[in-house]
Protein backbone atom coordinates (compact mmCIF):
# COMPACT_ATOMS: atom_id res chain seq x y z
CA UNK A 1 0.00 0.00 0.00
CA UNK A 2 1.35 3.10 -0.40
CA UNK A 3 2.10 6.35 1.24
CA UNK A 4 -0.74 8.85 1.85
CA UNK A 5 -0.37 12.54 3.73
CA UNK A 6 -3.28 12.45 6.83
CA UNK A 7 -1.77 15.86 8.04
CA UNK A 8 0.53 18.60 8.37
CA UNK A 9 1.37 21.56 10.35
CA UNK A 10 4.47 23.65 10.96
CA UNK A 11 5.83 26.65 13.52
CA UNK A 12 8.40 29.17 13.83
CA UNK A 13 10.04 29.45 17.49
CA UNK A 14 10.27 32.80 19.32
CA UNK A 15 13.83 31.93 19.30
CA UNK A 16 13.72 29.70 22.08
CA UNK A 17 10.93 27.37 22.02
CA UNK A 18 7.96 26.60 20.17
CA UNK A 19 4.70 24.37 19.47
CA UNK A 20 2.80 23.74 16.42
CA UNK A 21 -1.09 24.47 15.76
CA UNK A 22 -2.84 20.96 16.60
CA UNK A 23 -3.57 18.34 13.77
CA UNK A 24 -5.71 15.74 13.70
CA UNK A 25 -3.18 12.76 13.13
CA UNK A 26 -5.58 9.68 13.78
CA UNK A 27 -4.83 6.29 11.65
CA UNK A 28 -1.11 8.04 11.15
CA UNK A 29 1.90 5.20 11.01
CA UNK A 30 4.49 7.75 10.61
CA UNK A 31 5.83 11.38 11.05
CA UNK A 32 8.56 12.96 9.61
CA UNK A 33 9.38 16.60 10.73
CA UNK A 34 12.09 18.69 9.61
CA UNK A 35 13.79 21.35 11.85
CA UNK A 36 16.27 24.30 10.91
CA UNK A 37 18.00 25.71 13.84
CA UNK A 38 21.32 27.13 14.79
CA UNK A 39 24.84 25.35 14.18
CA UNK A 40 25.93 23.87 18.06
CA UNK A 41 22.72 24.69 19.47
CA UNK A 42 21.03 21.57 21.34
CA UNK A 43 17.35 21.33 20.53
CA UNK A 44 14.75 19.03 21.82
CA UNK A 45 11.92 17.78 19.80
CA UNK A 46 8.80 16.48 21.54
CA UNK A 47 4.66 16.31 21.21
CA UNK A 48 1.68 15.72 23.60
CA UNK A 49 1.51 12.31 22.88
CA UNK A 50 4.93 11.50 24.33
CA UNK A 51 6.30 9.81 21.28
CA UNK A 52 10.31 9.86 20.71
CA UNK A 53 11.91 11.09 17.59
CA UNK A 54 14.89 9.91 15.63
CA UNK A 55 16.61 12.45 14.56
CA UNK A 56 18.74 11.31 11.47
CA UNK A 57 21.94 13.09 10.03
CA UNK A 58 22.46 16.58 10.44
CA UNK A 59 23.95 19.14 7.61
CA UNK A 60 24.88 22.46 8.85
CA UNK A 61 26.75 25.20 7.45
CA UNK A 62 29.71 26.39 8.77
CA UNK A 63 28.47 28.00 11.99
CA UNK A 64 25.44 29.03 11.06
CA UNK A 65 22.18 27.66 10.42
CA UNK A 66 21.80 23.83 10.57
CA UNK A 67 19.15 21.25 9.30
CA UNK A 68 17.55 17.81 10.35
CA UNK A 69 15.15 15.29 9.78
CA UNK A 70 13.56 13.09 12.67
CA UNK A 71 11.00 10.59 12.79
CA UNK A 72 8.66 8.38 14.64
CA UNK A 73 7.20 5.28 13.80
CA UNK A 74 4.30 3.97 14.64
CA UNK A 75 3.10 6.98 16.97
CA UNK A 76 0.73 7.43 19.56
CA UNK A 77 -1.67 9.77 17.85
CA UNK A 78 -4.59 11.73 18.08
CA UNK A 79 -7.42 14.52 16.97
CA UNK A 80 -5.33 17.40 18.77
CA UNK A 81 -1.78 16.64 18.01
CA UNK A 82 0.86 19.57 18.65
CA UNK A 83 4.48 19.61 17.95
CA UNK A 84 7.05 21.35 20.18
CA UNK A 85 10.42 22.74 19.76
CA UNK A 86 12.66 23.57 23.11
CA UNK A 87 15.92 25.26 23.36
CA UNK A 88 17.86 28.38 24.76
CA UNK A 89 18.35 30.49 21.60
CA UNK A 90 18.16 27.76 19.26
CA UNK A 91 16.38 29.97 16.71
CA UNK A 92 14.91 26.81 15.54
CA UNK A 93 11.48 26.20 13.12
CA UNK A 94 9.76 23.26 12.64
CA UNK A 95 7.51 21.55 9.83
CA UNK A 96 5.54 18.31 10.24
CA UNK A 97 4.22 15.82 7.90
CA UNK A 98 2.23 12.74 8.94
CA UNK A 99 1.27 10.16 6.93
CA UNK A 100 -0.02 6.61 6.71
CA UNK A 101 1.24 3.18 4.59
CA UNK A 102 4.77 2.91 6.38
CA UNK A 103 6.77 -0.36 6.58
CA UNK A 104 6.09 -0.27 10.80
CA UNK A 105 8.92 -2.27 11.58
CA UNK A 106 11.13 -0.05 10.53
CA UNK A 107 10.33 2.74 7.36
CA UNK A 108 13.59 4.13 7.31
CA UNK A 109 15.77 2.48 4.70
CA UNK A 110 19.22 2.99 6.34
CA UNK A 111 21.70 4.56 4.37
CA UNK A 112 18.72 5.86 1.99
CA UNK A 113 19.66 9.55 3.47
CA UNK A 114 21.42 12.35 1.40
CA UNK A 115 22.27 15.91 2.43
CA UNK A 116 24.18 18.92 0.96
CA UNK A 117 25.32 22.71 1.33
CA UNK A 118 26.18 24.96 -1.43
CA UNK A 119 26.13 29.05 -1.94
CA UNK A 120 24.25 30.04 -4.14
CA UNK A 121 20.47 30.17 -5.42
CA UNK A 122 19.46 26.20 -5.73
CA UNK A 123 20.53 23.47 -3.87
CA UNK A 124 19.94 19.32 -4.39
CA UNK A 125 20.36 16.96 -1.14
CA UNK A 126 22.32 14.12 -3.23
CA UNK A 127 20.73 11.67 -5.17
CA UNK A 128 19.11 8.65 -3.56
CA UNK A 129 17.95 5.09 -5.44
CA UNK A 130 14.93 4.05 -3.39
CA UNK A 131 12.55 0.77 -2.88
CA UNK A 132 9.81 0.55 -5.01
CA UNK A 133 6.97 1.66 -2.96
CA UNK A 134 8.45 4.23 -0.83
CA UNK A 135 8.30 7.63 0.50
CA UNK A 136 11.11 10.40 -0.43
CA UNK A 137 10.89 13.56 2.18
CA UNK A 138 13.04 16.27 1.93
CA UNK A 139 13.82 19.02 4.08
CA UNK A 140 14.72 22.54 3.05
CA UNK A 141 16.91 24.20 6.48
CA UNK A 142 17.27 27.90 4.77
CA UNK A 143 14.16 29.68 4.80
CA UNK A 144 11.19 30.05 2.31
CA UNK A 145 11.87 27.86 -0.70
CA UNK A 146 10.55 29.29 -3.60
CA UNK A 147 9.98 26.30 -5.65
CA UNK A 148 11.20 22.39 -6.00
CA UNK A 149 10.77 20.40 -8.94
CA UNK A 150 10.95 16.39 -10.10
CA UNK A 151 7.20 16.14 -8.63
CA UNK A 152 8.01 16.82 -5.13
CA UNK A 153 4.61 18.63 -3.21
CA UNK A 154 5.27 20.94 -0.40
CA UNK A 155 3.45 20.45 2.70
CA UNK A 156 4.67 24.04 4.93
CA UNK A 157 7.31 27.16 4.68
CA UNK A 158 8.08 28.79 8.05
CA UNK A 159 10.26 31.74 6.27
CA UNK A 160 13.49 33.04 8.50
CA UNK A 161 12.22 36.01 10.92
CA UNK A 162 16.16 37.44 11.46
CA UNK A 163 17.43 37.13 15.34
CA UNK A 164 14.71 35.17 15.78
CA UNK A 165 14.69 31.92 13.65
CA UNK A 166 15.83 30.33 10.61
CA UNK A 167 13.16 29.21 8.45
CA UNK A 168 12.49 25.72 6.82
CA UNK A 169 10.65 24.31 3.58
CA UNK A 170 9.40 20.42 3.93
CA UNK A 171 8.17 18.48 0.56
CA UNK A 172 8.07 15.20 0.31
CA UNK A 173 7.07 12.69 -2.91
CA UNK A 174 5.36 9.02 -2.96
CA UNK A 175 6.92 6.67 -4.92
CA UNK A 176 6.08 3.64 -6.66
CA UNK A 177 8.87 3.05 -8.63
CA UNK A 178 12.94 2.62 -8.37
CA UNK A 179 14.28 5.32 -10.22
CA UNK A 180 16.87 7.65 -8.36
CA UNK A 181 15.67 11.02 -6.86
CA UNK A 182 17.22 14.00 -6.83
CA UNK A 183 15.08 17.32 -6.35
CA UNK A 184 16.50 20.95 -6.77
CA UNK A 185 15.10 23.36 -4.09
CA UNK A 186 15.51 27.18 -5.75
CA UNK A 187 15.38 29.89 -3.52
CA UNK A 188 17.38 33.33 -2.71
CA UNK A 189 20.92 33.35 -3.29
CA UNK A 190 22.04 32.04 0.39
CA UNK A 191 24.01 29.32 2.20
CA UNK A 192 21.05 26.64 1.21
CA UNK A 193 21.13 23.50 3.59
CA UNK A 194 19.12 20.54 2.30
CA UNK A 195 18.59 16.66 3.67
CA UNK A 196 16.64 13.88 1.92
CA UNK A 197 15.70 10.15 3.58
CA UNK A 198 13.58 7.50 1.64
CA UNK A 199 11.20 5.43 3.75
CA UNK A 200 9.82 1.83 2.58
CA UNK A 201 5.98 1.26 2.68
CA UNK A 202 3.50 -1.74 3.49
CA UNK A 203 4.58 -4.69 1.66
CA UNK A 204 1.24 -5.34 -0.37
CA UNK A 205 -1.15 -7.90 1.18
CA UNK A 206 -0.83 -11.17 -1.97
CA UNK A 207 -4.06 -13.13 -1.87
CA UNK A 208 -4.59 -16.37 -4.11
CA UNK A 209 -6.62 -19.40 -4.01
CA UNK A 210 -5.26 -22.74 -2.80
CA UNK A 211 -7.00 -26.17 -3.41
CA UNK A 212 -5.91 -29.49 -1.72
CA UNK A 213 -6.49 -32.50 -3.42
CA UNK A 214 -5.99 -35.99 -0.92
CA UNK A 215 -4.54 -38.38 -2.18
CA UNK A 216 -5.60 -42.17 -3.12
CA UNK A 217 -5.63 -44.66 -0.16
Amino acid sequence: MPYSLIAHTGVQSNGDNGTTPAVDSTSADFIALGAAYKQGVAITISDNQANAFTPLTESSSLGNNAGRLYIVKRPIVGANHTFSVTSTGGLCSLCVAVFKGSLVDGPFDSGFESGNVVSGTTIQPGSITPRVNSLMVTLFASGAADSIDSGFIITDTEPTIGGVCYGSTLAYKIKQDAAAENPTWSAPSAILIARMASFKATLPVRTGLFLLFPANP
